[in-house]
């Protein structure tokens, strides 16, 4: 294999990758899950923690949506 076919091998790869990661602003991935956090005002602040990448964007979207605004869940 050339040098040249090996860095295309390489970028390609790297877009691959880069697409499997793709909009996950906000959310981050540990043990298996995924949470959604942001900083607000310098502090970490903790949105939810879900058991796949497409729940976690889709949440995500809605607290974008409200303005992060997390539910009340005293309601009824």
């Amino acid at each position: 294999m050339k040098i040249h076919d090996t860095i295309h091998t390489l970028q390609n790869t790297r877009g691959i990758l880069k697409k499997e990661v793709e909009n996950t602003h906000y959310i981050y991935s540990c043990n298996g899950y995924y949470h959604i956090s942001k900083s607000l005002n310098g502090r970490p602040v903790y949105y939810g923690c879900y058991k796949n990448l497409q729940t976690a964007q889709h949440e995500r979207d809605k607290l974008i949506r409200s303005g992060w605004k997390k539910e009340d869940s005293t309601k009824s």
